[in-house]
């Protein structure tokens, strides 16, 4: 029932609303507002006008005797508390632990993929360090608190014996003092930022110290007045400080497997020593002849004999050393398990920060506020009345693989791009690689006008938009569109700090489709991988990929045919390099080294090193929209290039020769041609690109 804010007609008392209204168990959103209002004004009365309905209810739950303390938490006894948790809330074979991994699941991820050892239970490479230092920020303080708290438990249980018993200075130095000192020593170093990361040493160093000056203290007591009796009793009290050194060695400080095995090592040799040093050294002072190591042989000990018997020797010291020896067994064995249930906590954790970094992530790009990659696609039209000839690209085939290689929340694409959306989606997403994809005519990139036709601005609008202050994270600028490197030299002349990739020549589309969907791939993988993008690796593995699909690297311009060949009204497919040429473009890497613009390319291969290619590449253009685009030429009287080229062309002259030098002509009057300029012997090599009149 919802309750509504009364008249001063209808008023219950603070007692009665309390009562009536708890027994409700919350369902009453009036009892809520009732509990804030009450909060702020104790002595004050809630009026309420309840509906018939609901008085009926009030009434009856009033007069019901029963409700009258469930408002109360019912006590239950300690066997029931105690039983309850003995048994699970559900089954855990049908159900899993939320935000954990399965059994099985865990375990193949620490085997298989972590190359976790059996016996040391330790993981291989970098897992076992990100395994240290997650155990050295959750442990290492705990640990610091739990040698301070072994010293005081010490200290503790020495003092009052050392009280009593009158013990000499010497033995409470030995017993108490010392392992004290070490005990918070050790809890200093690993607290302190300069001995902090060695506080696995510290702690077994003193733990070991400790128990060793607690062994010694037996030394300096004098025993030879003693029976056979007290000395086995001495030797039970050696045996137990062993065992209680040891369980807080292998359970308490936090090390590792092999860590535990070497310093429980330590602690059972040092006990060996010096419990056989001091029953030989009772034994002669006693006046027993010389020592011999006891018998193996069952048998009552020594001092439970009713005679004294000078020449047996007491077995108590070989039991003590066969339980240390158990003992040490055991505690193996929890550490083991210990150490190989806080490597699973250890995957759980790493897969569950993994997640919510995941999350975190996506939203984080959700929000935009960074993306990886921003990419501009741009398939602009042209009427038939324009002198340009712009062919379609295959532009949605290259989205597709650009969205299958990058994650979403790293990826923000600009479809139909225009000069005008460059701006604001810099602004909104800071990439660090800005990718175009298109045509480019006479030195400038065509976008799109809300109609859909081309754009051309000039460079400078580009290159504006892309400072440091607009894209703080820019590293790369890769323009997919034929004579692009122009364009690029500009750009790394007056923003050095950015590398731009690319096209020296005309480029066929297939071409240029498979360079992008090697240099997406790898991009994709440094993302994935949480790694830093390389992009002079990207480069080279777009390179690779265009070489696999069977594309070389050359100029197809020199190939074509010029103006007038009969190819053009009947082209030939299988044996002409004019229809098509066994080149599809050259690519390069543009940076900036030492106040110059260096290039980076592979060399290109000789006729003699590869074959001659007699057929069309693997992705070229289908012979019918050769031969479509060959009657559409002739009906123009002009010829046909190569079909896809990201590259506009003239209708009433000859496209610019590809040796067109760089002046300082306009932005929109030129088409400039880097291939010239770089030798085909610069393997793997940096050289300079000349000024702007080097062609």
């Amino acid at each position: 029932p919802v309750w509504r804010m009364a008249s001063p007609g209808c008023s219950v008392s603070t007692e009665q609303e309390s009562f009536g209204l708890s027994s409700r168990d919350n369902r009453v959103t009036g009892f809520s507002r009732y509990q804030e209002h009450r909060a702020t004004r104790r002595a004050h009365t809630i009026e309420l006008e309840p509906t018939m309905s609901q008085f009926s209810v009030i009434e009856r739950e009033l007069s019901n005797p029963r409700r009258r303390h469930d408002h109360t938490p019912r006590r239950r006894s300690l066997l029931h508390s105690i039983t309850r948790r003995l048994h699970d809330p559900v089954d855990v074979e049908t159900s899993a632990a939320r935000g954990a991994l399965a059994r099985d699941v865990n375990r193949r991820v620490r085997t298989a993929l972590l190359g976790q050892r059996y016996w040391s239970n330790r993981f291989v490479g970098r897992a076992e360090e990100e395994y240290q230092l997650f155990i050295s920020q959750y442990r290492r303080c705990s640990v610091s608190r739990r040698l301070a708290v072994a010293a005081v438990l010490l200290g503790l249980s020495t003092v009052y014996d050392a009280v009593v018993n009158q013990r000499p200075a010497s033995f409470v130095a030995l017993r108490t003092a010392a392992p004290v000192a070490l005990l918070v020593v050790g809890s200093l170093l690993c607290r302190l930022r300069a001995t902090r990361r060695w506080w696995r040493l510290a702690a077994v160093v003193a733990a070991c110290c400790a128990y060793g000056s607690v062994l010694s203290a037996d030394a300096v007591e004098p025993d030879g007045a003693w029976e056979a009796c007290d000395k086995d009793a001495n030797s039970v009290w050696q045996l137990l400080w062993l065992i209680a050194a040891m369980a807080c060695s292998a359970l308490f400080f936090a090390l590792d497997l092999p860590h535990v095995c070497a310093c429980l090592a330590l602690q059972l040799a040092t006990y060996l020593a010096g419990s056989l040093a001091l029953q030989a050294r009772w034994w002669r002072r006693a006046g027993r002849g010389e020592w011999r190591l006891p018998s193996l042989v069952l048998g009552p000990p020594a001092g439970l004999q009713l005679g004294r018997d000078e020449d047996a020797s007491s077995r108590m010291v070989v039991d003590c050393i066969l339980s240390a020896g158990l003992a040490l067994l055991l505690l193996l064995c929890a550490a083991r398990m210990r150490d190989q249930h806080e490597r699973q906590c250890f995957i759980n954790s790493y897969v569950l920060h993994a997640r919510v970094s995941k999350q975190h992530t996506r939203i984080g790009m959700l929000q935009r506020k960074h993306a990886e990659l921003l990419a501009l696609f741009s398939n602009p039209r042209v009427p038939d009345s324009s002198p340009l000839v712009l062919r379609p690209l295959h532009l949605g085939q290259e989205l597709k693989f650009l969205m299958r290689a990058l994650p979403h929340e790293h990826l923000a694409v600009e479809p139909a791009a225009s000069i005008g959306d460059l701006a604001p989606a810099v602004l909104a997403h800071n990439p660090r690689i800005i990718l175009f994809s298109g045509h480019s005519f006479m030195g400038s990139l065509a976008f799109e006008l809300d109609d859909g036709r081309i754009d051309l601005p000039p460079a400078a609008a580009f290159i504006s938009q892309l400072s440091r202050e607009a894209a703080p994270r820019l590293q790369c600028v890769f323009l997919n569109g034929c004579h692009t490197a122009a364009l690029g030299h500009k750009l790394v002349e007056e923003m050095p700090w950015l590398c731009v990739i690319c096209w020296c020549s005309i480029t066929e589309d297939a071409a240029a489709r498979a360079f992008a969907t090697g240099f997406y791939d790898a991009v994709g993988d440094f993302i994935f991988n949480e790694e830093q993008i390389r992009i002079e690796l990207a480069y080279w593995l777009g390179l690779k990929r265009m070489y696999d699909q069977g594309f070389r690297l050359g100029d197809p311009a020199t190939y074509l045919h010029p103006p007038g060949h009969p190819h053009h009204s009947a082209p030939v497919f299988r044996g002409c390099d004019g229809c098509c040429p066994p080149v599809h473009g050259n690519v390069v890497l543009l940076a900036s080294f030492e106040k110059r613009v260096c290039v980076l390319r592979p060399s290109l291969p000789s006729q003699a090193d590869e074959p001659r290619r007699s057929t069309p590449p693997v992705r070229s253009t289908p012979p019918r929209l050769h031969a479509r685009l060959a009657a559409h030429a002739r009906r123009l009287s002009l010829g046909a290039g190569p079909a896809g080229h990201r590259e506009g062309g003239q209708r009433d002259s000859a496209p610019p020769s590809p040796s067109a030098p760089l002046d300082g002509a306009s932005d929109r009057s030129r088409s400039a041609s880097l291939s010239s300029a770089l030798p085909d012997s610069a393997k793997y090599s940096a050289r300079q690109l000349g000024g702007s009149a080097r062609s």
